[in-house]
């Protein structure tokens, strides 16, 4: 396998198409897939070559270059979006409060559109919020189960690690919601600008300077890509969100193979929601990567080989 500075970093692969797609309400959110497959990367069922790739929050197609280029070295078609709110899809679609249930109905138009567009059930890959809206989907959808084959689930947001547990902060947030400021930012939250190429963020993200440096390269030449911090109406729907994930009987019926990778650094979710998770699914596996932060696909050169041996070797690619 080449090693990760092998693949590009700051350039999209070649041959993407990009469309536009409407979502139940008229919000178009944007989408790029790469449908060409070299056929002798299929495992026995011809499973584990269509990706799609879901990220976290803030996150833009372009960011993920690198990821794409792996995907597509390997074989795999690939595509990919933009959630509303966030990169070139539609922004201020509806009240931040609203996000989630929004999300949870795009993915499910999105499913049927992948698999339809790369020829077959896909591997949902998601990061973070990513992998948190996949789950969410999938336990509210059953009839979406034949689209997907496997899940590969990097640091998803079950829970939200922070100086105060869910059980307070829920409430707190619904509060503020109430008292009509779900637009507002809670403290450590701050709009787009230069405090996010803060030191002291970049440690809690990811171990390489160089490739966090990057994704602003991506923002200084498209300001339409970047976003805020969360508000505490978004808040206040993750919560939620992350709740409904708890209740039994909700990820125990998600079938499909999932593999869940935590990083040892990991500071920005809840490490332990993430293995209780993985020990609540029927056929789910945890690997933890060490020395990987959150952003596991942007870390340092060690952790990504790492991380990505241990997907292929998952998808028996």
């Amino acid at each position: 396998m080449p090693a990760a500075t092998a693949f590009p970093r700051t350039e999209m692969p070649a041959g993407a198409t990009v469309s536009w797609h409407p979502a139940a309400d008229g919000a178009l959110l944007r989408t790029v897939h790469w449908a060409h497959v070299a056929g002798d990367r299929l495992d026995s069922q011809g499973w584990g070559r269509r990706i799609l790739f879901c990220g976290g929050k803030r996150d833009f197609i372009e960011r993920h270059a690198e990821s794409y280029h792996r995907m597509l070295a390997r074989g795999c078609a690939v595509a990919a979006a933009d959630w509303r709110d966030q990169g070139l899809s539609a922004r201020q679609s509806c009240a931040s409060e609203e996000l989630f249930r929004h999300m949870k109905m795009d993915l499910a138009r999105l499913l049927p559109w992948a698999t339809e567009t790369l020829g077959g059930p896909v591997v949902m890959m998601g990061h973070s919020m990513g992998g948190h809206m996949a789950l969410r989907t999938l336990a509210a959808r059953p009839d979406l189960y034949s689209h997907v084959s496997h899940l590969v689930l990097m640091a998803p947001m079950l829970g939200i690690a922070g100086p105060m547990p869910d059980w307070i902060m829920r409430p707190l947030a619904h509060l503020q919601v109430r008292r009509g400021r779900g637009e507002a930012y809670p403290p450590g939250q701050i709009p787009y600008g230069p405090g996010y190429r803060d030191e002291v963020r970049r440690r809690r993200l990811t171990g390489d300077r160089a490739r966090f440096e990057e994704g602003f390269g991506w923002m200084e030449a498209e300001a339409g890509l970047a976003a805020g911090g969360a508000t505490w109406g978004w808040l206040a729907a993750a919560l939620d969100s992350i709740v409904e994930l708890k209740r039994p009987g909700t990820l125990e019926h998600i079938t499909q193979p999932v593999l869940f990778l935590l990083g040892s650094e990991e500071r920005i979710v809840d490490p332990a929601a993430i293995r209780t998770a993985a020990h609540r699914m029927p056929n789910a596996s945890l690997r933890t990567i060490q020395n990987g932060h959150h952003e596991l696909q942007l870390d340092i050169d060690a952790v990504q080989d790492e991380v990505w041996s241990a997907i292929w070797q998952f998808l028996d690619l």
